[in-house]
């Protein structure tokens, strides 16, 4: 795969999770409305507790040149508003930890593009609650190219 800007692969990841119908038909099921996509994130209009589920896709760093592997970390924030305790279990915290980031993990190693998934680190936020956040920063590498040929 030939090296590709932050912002192709936040395209790309969009249209994956788009189209991945597994996760949409979850989002539906669980919070009875559809899932939002976000590309970027409006820090003066952050998204509000109905604008929930969402992801939202936003780009970080980048490492290109002349190098022999290019990267890319792509920050992916899950966020649903959900303040049900079942039996002593926050539920929206246990969904981020399971069937959300699993089926967006899923989503977007499934994508068309076929970026290849470096690291993955993991973090929990919960300041603005009800809101609960997850962000991945996924780290996307591709080997440089010289004419046709990887190095």
């Amino acid at each position: 795969m030939a090296s590709a800007t932050s912002w192709e692969i936040i395209e790309s990841f969009a249209a994956a999770l788009r189209n991945h119908a597994a996760l949409n038909e979850w989002a539906q099921a669980e919070y009875a409305q559809p899932l939002r996509i976000l590309q970027g994130i409006n820090m003066a209009n952050l998204p509000r507790e109905e604008d929930c589920p969402l992801i939202a896709l936003v780009p970080e760093s980048g490492k290109f040149g002349r190098i022999t592997e290019h990267a890319a970390t792509i920050r992916v924030v899950l966020a649903v508003n959900d303040d049900r305790f079942v039996d002593d279990v926050l539920e929206g915290l246990k969904l981020l930890a399971t069937d959300f980031g699993s089926l967006t993990l899923q989503a977007l190693q499934d994508g068309e593009d076929g970026f290849y998934i470096g690291e993955v680190a993991d973090l929990y936020e919960l300041s603005d609650f009800p809101l609960l956040y997850r962000e991945f920063q996924i780290t996307i590498t591709s080997s440089t190219c010289i004419g046709g040929n990887e190095l």
